[in-house]
């Protein structure tokens, strides 16, 4: 008999863990001692106040707080199901019984409930994650890969200027990853073309995978805006291209103009010369500045130069810009120059899959080097071409934090690069959140 109200007492103090009791009662405007009758088992915590304990401190996606609250509420029912001492009970002990039944064989339902989501909304790990962790530790999951871009005047929106057409064959090796069932694929279009709290709802209780560079993505883009904007957080990726910040507000603006166009008039700027020509200048520039390697010191750009057999690429964790601060939802972004340079850069994330090797020494991603055998057709140049970091990169973490530290410093003699105080300070405070 103790054990049930000792199972609701254990189940309040594992959602709260290490939360202080003040804290708490402040938050739910209630009394210290009332927040320890909880924890103790002496009172039970009812219905209104569980809900708030879950909607603060359950670690999830709504769908899992939903059947996390759901299971609590029954647990709660069970108990004062075995502590009241009701008439109608005595009178009839079969119903009581019944009821028993029926509560014990609903918990079980929503127990279930939550182990076929296969971690499907559950929290995932929200300290020390790395690399080496994926993709076990990022879920739930969605992948963002670029999209083509249209002209004709039934399907142009504003997503389809400011980034170039996506290579499907960018995707070779997606499925080396083994992702799980439930994980999605999504167009970068619908970045420029939905509101910000519609994204929040799709994406904001999710693990990001994007797919492709800031010429042929618009989030890729998007993660790497100085001032991003209103409702979207720094995304502060350790590893990034190296523009200059006037080309990604250039064409941030110019997207936003362009989403109050007609179709029709939007077919007519495509056509306009002096955009093309102002687009082509901006696309060029995203690739001018390099790859950002805080590990590397004192020089921190790579791939400043892009030989015609080579192509760079990169793998690096970042925050995802949706997410509600400090709910542990991060991006992981793959890109290249060029095709080759995203293609394995993917296949660098999956090889071995799930063991982490590749990661054990560049935990946070890192800078890819892509040999092309220019001489080969080009169907045969991917089954030729090899990968690899670039040189002299492995690192921990607190190489990258030192880093950071030094390039936080030199920004005001440095003139190569072209991040602001506010992105290295982001990229340290999401470091201390891994």
């Amino acid at each position: 008999m103790e054990q049930g109200q000792t199972t609701f007492c254990n189940e309040i103090k594992s959602l709260l863990k290490s939360e202080k009791g003040k804290d708490i009662a402040r938050r739910l405007d209630v009394t210290p001692s009332i927040v320890s009758q909880w924890t103790s088992g002496a009172t039970l915590c009812a219905e209104p106040h569980l809900a708030q304990l879950v909607h603060h401190y359950a670690e999830g996606t709504s769908d899992y707080k939903e059947r996390e609250l759901a299971r609590l509420v029954l647990l709660l029912w069970a108990e004062r199901l075995r502590t009241e001492k009701q008439a109608h009970w005595q009178k009839c002990p079969e119903a009581k019984d019944l009821a028993h039944h029926v509560l014990a064989s609903a918990i079980e339902q929503v127990r279930a409930a939550q182990a076929s989501m296969n971690g499907a909304g559950a929290p995932s790990r929200l300290r020390g994650r790395t690399l080496s962790d994926f993709p076990e530790a990022f879920y739930p999951m969605a992948v963002i890969t670029g999209d083509k871009r249209e002209e004709s005047e039934s399907r142009i929106t504003a997503g389809d200027f400011g980034a170039v057409s996506a290579s499907p064959a960018e995707c070779r090796w997606l499925q080396r990853l083994r992702l799980r069932h439930d994980v999605e694929v999504f167009g970068d279009k619908v970045f420029v073309l939905e509101n910000v709290e519609t994204l929040k709802r799709r994406f904001g209780e999710k693990h990001l995978l994007v797919i492709g560079s800031p010429g042929s993505n618009h989030l890729a883009r998007r993660c790497l805006l100085p001032q991003p904007s209103p409702g979207w957080t720094h995304a502060a990726p350790f590893f990034r291209f190296n523009p200059r910040p006037n080309i990604l507000r250039h064409i941030e603006n110019l997207l936003q103009d362009l989403r109050e166009f007609s179709p029709k008039q939007l077919v007519g700027r495509s056509a306009d010369q002096q955009i093309e020509r102002e687009l082509k200048h901006s696309l060029h520039g995203l690739f001018t500045g390099g790859i950002l390697d805080p590990t590397y010191k004192d020089l921190w750009i790579r791939a400043e130069d892009v030989p015609p057999n080579y192509d760079f690429g990169l793998v690096s964790l970042a925050r995802n810009p949706l997410a509600e601060p400090g709910s542990g939802f991060l991006c992981v972004m793959v890109a290249g120059f060029h095709m080759f340079g995203t293609a394995h850069a993917l296949g660098m994330l999956g090889q071995p899959a799930g063991s982490g090797e590749v990661f054990d020494r560049h935990p946070l991603g890192g800078v890819i080097k892509v040999a092309i055998d220019t001489r080969r057709p080009f169907g045969d140049r991917f089954d030729d071409s090899s990968a690899e970091w670039d040189t002299e990169s492995e690192y921990t973490i607190e190489h990258m934090r030192s880093g950071l530290k030094e390039i936080q410093a030199a920004l005001d003699q440095s003139r190569h690069i072209f991040v602001d105080a506010t992105e290295v300070r982001e990229c340290l405070k999401l470091l201390d959140e891994l």
